[in-house]
């Protein structure tokens, strides 16, 4: 591990803990470590929900032309669905319950293997809420210093122990978080 910021830090910090008090109490654990995982429900903070947050608004304003707001558009990230995300968890419990050797200890990557920019996430959502007019802006105090550029994520391991792979595209992931932000628009607007 080479951690590249604050908080890959923490992430490798958590890991190291994990394993020392899983050595200590005798406990056996896996590592699972998740990549971007988005879907209905997730905060704004992050940008596949906020891309779905905006476009929400604009779709529910009746806009024909809608400013999407993001940071650098040429970052990549390696997008999960949430729910495939929980999904990839339960077989690794499963397995790990079962005393399935190769699984205690082990590190699991839970991702596509694929990544995708923030301006290619803008163009999808562009083609989702057509005929609405998209215009991706950047916003420079969106912008990170220190950005990994590509972060991506190889699941072989996860797919050869559990069979799992991601089935919800990120075309869909998209669309049900654009659902979702409406519903808790409209529900927040009474």
């Amino acid at each position: 591990m080479r951690p590249a910021n604050p908080y890959a830090v923490s992430k490798a910090a958590g890991e190291m803990l994990a394993e020392v008090y899983a050595e200590a109490y005798g406990l056996e654990f896996v590592r699972a470590r998740p990549f971007s995982h988005s879907g209905p429900g997730q905060l704004p903070t992050f940008l596949l929900s906020s891309l779905a947050s905006q476009a929400a608004q604009g779709r529910r304003a009746g806009v024909a032309r809608l400013e999407i707001v993001t940071g650098n558009p040429d970052t990549r990230r390696d997008f999960t669905d949430v729910r495939d995300v929980v999904r990839a968890y339960r077989l690794l419990a499963q397995v790990l319950a079962a005393g399935k050797p190769g699984v205690a200890g082990g590190v699991f990557n839970v991702s596509t293997g694929r990544s995708v920019s923030a301006g290619e996430q803008v163009a999808l959502l562009a083609e989702l809420l057509a005929p609405i007019e998209v215009e991706h802006t950047v916003d420079p105090s969106r912008v990170r210093a220190r950005e990994v550029m590509d972060l991506r994520g190889d699941p072989s391991a996860l797919h050869e122990l559990t069979g799992w792979e991601p089935r919800i595209p990120l075309r869909q992931t998209i669309a049900d978080t654009i659902a979702w932000w409406e519903r808790e628009q409209d529900r927040t607007a009474v």
